[in-house]
């Protein structure tokens, strides 16, 4: 019996601002921020700078939402560093957890007309 995937997408708003959207396997954050902020968190813990990392991450944010507001490119790699970012602040309730959705995408059915 195969194990069917359920895709989605993850929405992040920051400061009301629509920000980004990632595509994920399932609707769990939890299972996001483990693959995505838990090593950043863990090289943290052994070297103690919870508080430059929250402040790095705060500020991380608020610079990206400023560039989402501008109109301004921001790079791939940029929206990834958000989404851990992000997850961190989550993970130690600096923002609030509502603050973005998982929406279920459609599997679309192609039909290929023949000629």
């Amino acid at each position: 019996m195969k194990k069917i995937k359920t895709n989605y997408n993850l929405y992040l708003f920051y400061n009301d601002t629509y920000i980004c959207s990632n595509q994920t396997v399932g609707d769990d954050w939890e299972r996001v921020y483990n693959q995505m902020s838990l090593k950043v968190i863990k090289d943290c813990m052994q070297i103690n700078k919870f508080k430059d990392v929250i402040k790095t991450c705060s500020k991380f944010c608020d610079k990206i939402e400023k560039q989402k507001r501008h109109c301004e490119k921001i790079k791939v790699t940029d929206f990834m560093m958000f989404i851990s970012c992000y997850f961190i602040l989550v993970k130690f309730n600096i923002i609030d957890s509502s603050n973005f959705m998982f929406l279920k995408r459609k599997n679309k059915k192609r039909v290929y007309n023949k000629i």
